[in-house]
């Protein structure tokens, strides 16, 4: 009896074995995404020394469905919350299985005993059992241990259903892993597998994002900044169009690929789907002469505007580039007079149907760092923005030429 099911069970394997390359290969449509954001409502998850994991997670989830919304047409952006609810595990997994989605993307923040631990990482399904992941199982999945979520269902089901999904979540993850790494400047902890009940549960492509660590001061500041939850978006949303791009042109099989060819495949990707900028669009600049000055409290900030051996230049034309620090964005106009300024002098620019409102302008690094920090002290969130003529750089661009006036700076200084 016992050789009957051997024999029957190679058979089987071989008949799988034998499926021709091209049917595995065949082009798929990613017409359905679900993002989750992690925790939520009774569960505040990680909680900071300024911030909890559940108000970061929807503020970043927001912004990437805002991102895919807007420059991915034809694919259906879900969510499994939009506000500060709570949603049992099941239920976001459910959520994701009800509506055939094509990919499931939870959004997280990590926390550690040691407040020196910083960087991000991606997880997909896997049953890795070392003491740093079983620590981080438990903190993702609440009350449910990895045994009860393994076991709550059919294993041999879910096995079979994540063998066939794993790959495409890896190359997922590594498109995310590598946007990341080239565009927030973070560490990158690399792709790792773990049993969470949301990635165990889901029938698609599906990844775990853990964004920085709310345990480290740095992280924490990083990413409660608006700002840099709109990098963190973008960096996410530029992945999903590389993974959606592999998708639908056949480039992407369930044979295992080594790190280099996987990496190649998204760099195509990247290359093929040639992301616009974001946040990148003509703008019209009011400055407000007639504000009152700062009262004796209040600290007047005053940029320089003068040429000076650490401007910021770009290699397209010879306009200049400035940078200013921008307080405030808002659907509608704001009196440049308006107590929300806290007495500073701004200026208002319109673009990407809102208006924006700045503080200086200046090429040089020393300077903008100064007027950053001065701006700070009555406008916690302010940070830096970077323009040229009627042009505001997207917020990438905008780091890259911060460190360009950086360096160009630290050379002088020299």
């Amino acid at each position: 009896m016992q050789n009957i099911y051997i024999f029957i069970l190679t058979t089987i394997i071989a008949i799988i074995s034998s499926v021709p390359l091209q049917a595995q290969t065949e082009k798929k449509l990613v017409k359905t995404v679900v993002i989750d954001a992690g925790h939520g409502g009774k569960d505040p998850g990680a909680i900071g020394k300024i911030s909890r994991e559940k108000k970061l997670t929807l503020a970043i989830a927001l912004k990437l469905g805002n991102l895919i919304e807007k420059n991915v047409p034809g694919v259906n952006v879900l969510y499994t919350r939009k506000k500060d609810e709570f949603i049992d595990l099941g239920s976001r997994a459910e959520f994701a299985n009800n509506n055939n989605a094509d990919v499931f993307i939870s959004i997280h923040i990590n926390s550690c005993k040691s407040s020196r631990v910083k960087g991000f990482r991606t997880y997909v399904n896997g049953t890795a059992r070392d003491q740093e992941n079983i620590m981080l199982q438990n903190q993702e999945n609440g009350d449910e241990t990895v045994d009860t979520i393994v076991h709550s269902l059919d294993y041999v089901e879910r096995v079979n259903i994540h063998n066939g999904n794993h790959q495409y979540s890896r190359y997922l993850a590594s498109a995310i892993q590598k946007q990341f790494r080239e565009h927030t400047g973070r560490k990158d902890l690399g792709i790792e597998q773990a049993c969470f009940a949301v990635l165990w549960r889901t029938n698609m492509t599906a990844v775990l994002i853990e964004c920085g660590f709310i345990s480290n001061v740095e992280e924490e500041t990083y990413i409660s900044n608006s700002n840099n939850q709109e990098i963190i978006a973008s960096a996410i949303y530029r992945a999903f169009k590389a993974y959606k791009y592999l998708m639908e042109n056949g480039k992407i099989n369930g044979i295992e690929k080594s790190k280099e060819e996987m990496n190649k495949l998204i760099t195509e990707a990247e290359i093929a789907t040639k992301p616009a900028n974001i946040n990148q669009n003509n703008a019209t600049t009011k400055t407000n002469d007639s504000a009152p000055k700062p009262n004796n409290t209040t600290t007047q900030v005053v940029a320089k505007e003068e040429k000076n051996t650490n401007q910021a230049t770009t290699s397209n034309n010879n306009n200049n580039v400035y940078f200013r620090i921008q307080v405030k964005s808002n659907p509608t106009p704001i009196p440049l007079n308006s107590k929300e300024f806290k007495g500073l002098k701004v200026e208002e620019i319109k673009a990407d149907g809102k208006y924006k409102y700045t503080v200086g302008k200046t090429q040089d690094y020393n300077e903008l760092i100064k007027i950053q920090n001065e701006t700070r002290k009555l406008i916690k969130d302010a940070f830096a923005i970077a323009t040229q003529g009627d042009k505001i750089f997207s917020q990438v661009e905008t780091q890259k030429l911060i460190n360009e006036a950086k360096r160009k700076a630290t050379q002088t200084n020299k």
